[in-house]
């Protein structure tokens, strides 16, 4: 005969067992934020190298027009007309910062602050930052 304490027993799960489970999901949320925010990082970056990039091509062909770079970004949205400007939009920063430009006459340097850095010599323009691109690079 059975004694009565072992048939009535209940399946489910223990305590122990509970937490190690919970512990475990904790630690696979953590791991899986960590990276989505690394390859938010990485995004925002692209962004900002490929806005410069399309800004240096606007500026390039604004100087192939007049012999000179602009005083300011801004006249690459009314230039060469307003309805056939050289960028319909100024490009910004993904997190709404504006990018640094110095620039009239021969030379220009357009900048912008990287999150991760890339390894690259920081330049000056208009201060210290570790993504700079000059009309000579």
């Amino acid at each position: 005969m059975l004694l009565p304490s072992l048939t009535n027993r209940k399946r489910g799960f223990t305590l122990v067992e509970l937490l190690i489970v919970i512990a475990i999901i904790g630690i696979l949320i953590s791991v899986g934020l960590a990276s989505f925010r690394r390859a938010q990082t990485q995004t925002r970056d692209g962004q900002r190298k490929a806005d410069i990039g399309n800004i240096r091509g606007a500026l390039e062909q604004f100087y192939s027009d007049n012999n000179l770079y602009p005083a300011s970004l801004t006249e690459l949205e009314t230039n060469p007309s307003p309805t056939n400007p050289y960028l319909k939009q100024v490009p910004t920063d993904p997190q709404a910062a504006a990018y640094i430009y110095q620039g009239g006459g021969q030379t220009y340097c357009i900048a912008s602050d990287l999150e991760i850095n890339s390894g690259t010599d920081p330049g000056t323009c208009s201060g210290a930052h570790n993504y700079v691109q000059t009309q000579s690079d």
